[in-house]
């Protein structure tokens, strides 16, 4: 590897792990001190972000400890699909039929766990599982803005629409932003230079950054009991 190719790393790396850690950190215990307090959508939303800061906890861990932390990836993955799928399927209860999630999600998680261990490999990155992720989560997404639009809809979530509107939106554009970086991840990582690997990663830290300050303030925003 050049020398500038181990600068960067030894520059960016930390910072690529550390900023968005710290809004997660701040929306985990946010939702960690009101979570009894929060609607059944908002908690399920805080079950998706207590698991994933474990995880990037841990991961954190391993990279400081220069280890392998891929098959966190595939675990919180293969989670965060359910856990997704079953905010979504708060968000549309009463208008979508709930088995629709339960199938996708359970479907999909299956998908994710057969490539970690016979596609992809479980010390390798997961872009098939990622990418099928970030699918699922964009045309979720997308039919929560169109429903949204619905006088009735409104109505019925009147409360909590400002709150919706942030997660969604925080939803959104992490995975839209993320997909064709997972779906070139590995060959951005096995084709191109480490600089040019790790501008990438920035822009996906940048997003991710974004995505939890949209939790958090979804979260502060809920209406208060």
């Amino acid at each position: 590897m050049p020398v500038s190719a181990i600068i960067l790393a030894l520059t960016y790396a930390p910072f690529l792990m550390a900023v968005p850690f710290v809004p997660l950190v701040m929306a985990c215990m946010y939702a960690g001190l009101r979570f009894t307090r929060l609607s059944r959508i908002h908690q399920i939303l805080s079950l998706f972000i207590f698991f994933t800061t474990a995880i990037q906890g841990v991961s954190l861990w391993l990279w400081l400890e220069v280890k392998n932390n891929m098959p966190l990836s595939h675990l919180n993955t293969a989670v965060g699909i359910l856990l997704l799928a079953w905010f979504y399927q708060e968000v549309f209860r009463g208008f979508i039929d709930k088995w629709i999630f339960g199938w996708t999600g359970g479907l999909l998680f299956v998908f994710a766990l057969i490539n970690a261990i016979f596609l992809q490999g479980l010390y390798s990155f997961n872009s098939y599982a990622l990418m099928v992720q970030c699918i699922m989560v964009i045309i979720l997404s997308l039919t929560m803005y169109a429903m949204l639009l619905n006088d009735t809809v409104k109505e019925q979530k009147r409360d909590q629409l400002k709150s919706l509107n942030w997660i969604n939106a925080g939803l959104f554009i992490y995975f839209a932003s993320s997909i064709l970086l997972f779906y070139f991840g590995k060959v951005i990582i096995d084709t191109f230079s480490q600089e040019i690997s790790l501008y990438s990663w920035i822009m996906h830290s940048f997003f991710a950054t974004i995505m939890y300050i949209c939790f958090l303030i979804g979260l502060w925003t809920h209406p208060r009991n």
